[in-house]
């Protein structure tokens, strides 16, 4: 069943425009996505969608029998958050999950996101997580918001296949560590490089903010501080990209 909306007064409308705040994402327990690919893959992946918005022009044939809200392709451009938003969008509801001892007894491998704020590089380590198979990733209190809409195009849908823990502390980190878990954190001042460190252990790695790096509450714990090499004049590495290393790393010496 297709309904056409043409104000801009509609409550929806004024709905969805509020979603692109996080504040009102939290209140109502709602998000946006947006673009062909994310919404088809929401859908393949049992993701609950509250309503599939169109433009007039978008071919909603694929779609079957769902319920679809249509609208003039002016009045669709006022809502989108992207230049080539491919004149569909959805609302969808968070699937919020608690990280508790159960998660930690049935998984060997986390990533503990300690106040990254560039949601480029979260949705990025979210993708590195699901391309290396981790078992989920787990974000501090002070982390950027998983639901942002920048953040959730560069999952590229991977947000879909790997569970995201939100608002963590250090408390999380106890539980993997009564579990036997290492906590792994790239460190500069570590004394054992990436390539010689023993990742036979069930493992959390830890990375931390772009500009201060992993705070000292959470280095504390580590029990396995690594150096990634840097050959160059650099003086670090972008947290995703050292994300990347570490996670292949990991999973090719200790699996």
């Amino acid at each position: 069943m297709i309904q056409i909306i043409t104000s801009q007064e509609n409550s929806l409308v004024k709905h969805i425009k509020k979603l692109q705040t996080k504040s009102y994402r939290t209140k109502t327990g709602e998000y946006l996505l947006e673009g062909y690919r994310l919404v088809r893959d929401a859908i393949e992946n049992g993701v609950e969608l509250k309503n599939i918005i169109t433009s007039e022009v978008f071919d909603v044939s694929e779609f079957g029998d769902r319920d679809i809200i249509s609208m003039p392709e002016k009045l669709f451009n006022q809502l989108k958050t992207t230049v080539n938003s491919q004149g569909i969008m959805a609302v969808a509801k968070i699937d919020k999950r608690e990280f508790n001892g159960d998660v930690a007894k049935n998984g060997k491998f986390f990533i503990y996101l300690d106040g990254i704020q560039d949601p480029g590089n979260l949705g990025t380590i979210v993708r590195i997580a699901d391309a290396g198979g981790v078992d989920g990733v787990i974000l501090s209190k002070t982390c950027v918001d998983i639901y942002n809409p920048k953040t959730i195009r560069s999952t590229m849908a991977s947000m879909f296949n790997v569970p995201v823990y939100e608002n963590c502390d250090a408390n999380v980190l106890d539980i993997l560590l009564s579990e036997g878990f290492d906590i792994v954190a790239g460190s500069l001042d570590a004394k054992c490089s990436h390539y010689e460190a023993d990742y036979s252990s069930r493992t959390v790695l830890i990375i931390g903010n772009e500009a201060n790096g992993i705070t000292e509450e959470i280095m504390g714990m580590c029990n396995l501080p690594v150096k990634i090499p840097i050959y160059g004049k650099a003086e670090s590495l972008n947290a995703s990209v050292a994300c990347g290393i570490l996670v292949y790393e990991i999973l090719r010496r200790g699996r």
